[in-house]
């Protein structure tokens, strides 16, 4: 707030504060003495986790392993081609709901691109890929 004198000096006063610390302190006492029984009014359910869930849920999860182009391997069994990993899924698709792809750093992303174009094409809904971390 500006005022004038006599003088014809301006002289500039401070805003008062005060109010508006009475107000911020009025807000954080209520906050404060509202949070217990928020924090008791909002119950959530929290879902509980059976012990055998995860364990049929990897059952269910394979990975397949990219090493190069002609070396595919999965469950510790090698692969030639692409065709035959094809026709491994399709055996086995009543057991498969998820693949997890682990591909060298060094191959080719067409293999990449055909393995989930391939698994796709079953039905197969989740398809991850893992990357090796670098050192």
């Amino acid at each position: 707030m500006i005022k004038s004198s006599k003088t014809n000096k301006l002289s500039i006063s401070e805003p008062n504060l005060i109010p508006l610390l009475d107000f911020m302190l009025v807000l954080i006492v209520m906050f404060v003495l509202l949070a217990g029984p928020i924090k008791q009014a909002v119950d959530l359910p929290l879902p509980e986790v059976k012990s055998g869930v995860a364990k049929s849920i990897d059952e269910k999860n394979i990975t397949i392993s990219l090493n190069a182009k002609d070396d595919i391997q999965i469950n510790g069994n090698h692969y030639r081609s692409i065709s035959e990993i094809e026709n491994y899924l399709k055996t086995n698709l009543n057991d498969i709901q998820e693949i997890t792809i682990a591909p060298h750093k060094n191959l080719e992303v067409e293999t990449l691109m055909k393995l989930f174009a391939i698994s796709k094409s079953l039905g197969i809904k989740t398809a991850n890929i893992q990357i090796e971390e670098e050192k």
